[in-house]
């Protein structure tokens, strides 16, 4: 659990059921105005975000068509399903899909008025051919808001007949002028990038047909933009400037069988419970964003997982209906029941290792999981992985929102994510489809996450593209940042306050009677061993001595031995930095460097600290000060020392 928890002030819910953004998947938030524009189907809402109230909308009907002259000429441009939308100043950005699969789709412009109460056709932009605009699914403004980049993720019609090219599209906020950066160039690069990971398996598409953009993220100098391919199980890096498509960096996969990392696989075990099993994932990314840190680039994905389900192909099979290979799965026939692996989900085009007809390896699709990976010369490294956290957390603390129902198929499916600084703390909130719910994990570092709350209303279902409000943001009034969820599935929009709860957990390890025989010249480093796993479980750990930490008898006095002189001198110049060649060799002093290498920072007075008279003692005790205090790495040194000047018991 992280030290610093989120929790909701308070929470206030509108049912858009009716409006024109029933059913809401997106929200995009205006802080001039402090207003929240909710996106269905069908158009936009426009809400009071202090009262929830609906002061406006944009319903898609507005829409007209490229060539239409406000007031002159004005036609409506038939379009499908409204997918995104965006706001930059008193601009919004809306995507949508053609009026039928496969063919293209548009992003209008609109201006708000002074009180964002309504809005003004301002122009639409379509693919400059047939097909090259199909599905524009996700779409940001650059933050400087010159530029709108769209993922064109050209989804093919079911029985492939025709499969459009995806793309990214970067339209020219002011002018409407599109380029689109297409994976065309990669084609002939198809079977390397396969071999490296790349998954593609749409029947006659070529690779840019293939690969289906899905959602993006913008750096913070707006030059680059990286997209997931989620199908594809990539991410690809795009050139904003120069309209191109750099890189295609497959993701690889995880594995299901290593502690920490597994999943539930069973909707028919009669259990919630995360097991280790013989399974890999792709981790498919739905969501993602951009982190930079200390001069580097890191990418925050959510590990939905989806197949391809059409007319022409199945991606998706249960383990029960596949045939296994006998030699990489002995026990096939116990896996293969519905208790154990026998109803998961898994890839129907992955795994025949062999081209043998049969699966010599298993593929679920999705991790269950976030991740976050550092953007390298050579690819994406992935630094850290949420494992079976989200999975565990659901089980042991919040059952009531566990649909085991989907534990056979990607679980509770983290869909969307989006990252906020609150209180000098980074998180990232994911958002769990199938729990109804939105996780908060305090991100420590790139390496490093740990679970900060969930935020949940009973009887909002299947959050999806949700924003967090910075309190400076946040309409008067408001106590703490905001979180606005819409529910897809309730066709709600709920807007929580949330406020963080910062505890400081100070880990105190302490042991006593250290006193060294001559055991521990080989149990010494056993024991550092200990310390170091215990002190890494927490952020803040101290590690104590409660005293008798050397006794007289053969290891005291081979300490003694001047022979030992010379490694001391070193051993201390390798731990802190600093020469101490006037150090000279006393009894006990062995003893003392076994501590400080141990890790032990401070210690109380034992009754066998004298054993050998006061003097003995002291001239243990006084080592630090033979430190030349000018030397930083000596200022803060742990170099052990007594804390108190009587037997005591560690705090």
């Amino acid at each position: 659990m992280s030290d610093t928890e989120l929790s909701v002030l308070s929470s206030t819910t509108r049912d858009l059921g009716g409006e024109a953004a029933g059913g809401a998947e997106v929200v995009a938030y205006d802080p001039a105005r402090k207003l929240t524009l909710a996106l269905g189907p069908n158009g936009i809402n426009i809400l009071d975000t202090a009262t929830g109230d609906v002061i406006g909308a944009i319903p898609k009907s507005a829409i007209l068509t490229p060539d239409s002259v406000p007031g002159v000429s004005e036609t409506v441009l038939p379009l499908g399903t409204a997918n995104s939308i965006a706001i930059h100043g008193d601009i919004v950005a809306i995507a949508l899909d053609g009026p039928a699969t496969g063919e293209n789709g548009a992003v209008a412009f609109f201006q708000l008025n002074g009180d964002g109460s309504a809005a003004t056709w301002i122009r639409t932009v379509t693919g400059p051919s047939a097909g090259s605009f199909a599905v524009p699914d996700m779409l940001t403004f650059t933050p400087d808001g010159s530029k709108v980049i769209v993922a064109i993720e050209g989804e093919p019609v079911s029985d492939y007949s025709t499969d459009p090219t995806g793309g990214v599209g970067i339209i020219d906020t002011a002018t409407g002028a599109l380029q689109i950066a297409d994976f065309t160039g990669f084609n002939d690069d198809r079977a390397a990038l396969i071999a490296a990971g790349l998954r593609l398996n749409g029947p006659g598409s070529t690779l840019a047909q293939d690969v289906e953009p899905e959602y993006l993220a913008v750096t913070s100098d707006g030059s680059t933009a990286y997209v997931t391919l989620q199908e594809a199980n990539a991410i690809a890096e795009v050139d904003l400037a120069a309209a191109t498509v750099t890189r295609v960096m497959p993701l690889g996969v995880k594995d299901h069988s290593t502690p920490g990392q597994g999943i539930d696989p069973s909707d028919e075990d009669g259990v919630t419970a995360v097991q280790e099993v013989p399974v890999f994932g792709l981790y498919m990314p739905d969501a993602i964003a951009v982190l930079e840190q200390d001069g580097k680039t890191y990418l925050v994905t959510a590990n939905e997982g989806d197949g391809r389900e059409y007319d022409a192909i199945e991606d998706e099979i249960r383990v029960e209906d596949l045939t296994l290979d006998p030699v990489a799965f002995p026990d096939a026939a116990s896996l293969q029941q519905e208790e154990n692996l026998g109803r998961l989900t898994v890839s129907a085009t992955d795994g025949d290792i062999d081209g043998d007809g049969d699966h010599d390896l298993l593929y679920s699709l999705g991790a269950r999981s976030f991740s976050i990976w550092e953007v390298t010369d050579g690819g994406l490294v992935q630094t850290y992985d949420s494992g079976d956290l989200i999975e565990r957390t659901l089980f042991e603390q919040f059952p009531a929102l566990v649909d085991d129902g989907r534990s056979d198929n990607k679980g509770p499916e983290p869909e969307h994510l989006t990252l906020a600084t609150i209180d000098g703390n980074l998180f990232a909130f994911v958002g769990l489809e199938r729990s109804n719910a939105v996780m908060a994990f305090e991100i420590e570092s790139p390496t490093k996450a740990s679970f900060a709350g969930l935020v949940n209303t009973p009887g909002d279902e299947a959050p999806e593209v949700f924003t967090v409000v910075p309190e400076t943001d946040a309409p008067a009034g408001s106590d703490g940042p905001l979180l606005i969820v819409p529910n897809e599935g309730s066709g709600t929009v709920t807007t929580y306050e949330l406020a963080t709860d910062s505890t400081f957990t100070l880990q105190i390890l302490h042991a006593s009677d250290f006193e060294a025989g001559i055991e521990a010249t080989q149990r010494a480093k056993n024991f550092a061993a200990i310390v170091d796993v215990l002190e890494d479980s927490y952020a803040n750990s101290i590690t104590l001595s409660s005293g008798d930490n050397f006794i007289p008898g053969p290891f005291t006095a081979a300490g003694a031995d001047p022979a030992v002189l010379s490694a001391l001198r070193s051993y201390y110049e390798q731990k802190f930095g600093v020469s101490l060649p006037s150090l000279s060799l006393d009894f006990n002093h062995l003893d003392i460097a076994i501590l400080n290498e141990i890790g032990v920072q401070a210690s109380v007075i034992g009754n066998h600290e004298f054993d050998l008279g006061p003097n003995a003692f002291n001239n243990a005790s006084i080592l630090r000060a033979r430190m030349p205090l000018s030397a930083p790495s000596a200022r803060s040194s742990p170099i052990c020392r007594p804390i108190s000047t009587s037997r005591a018991t560690a705090a």
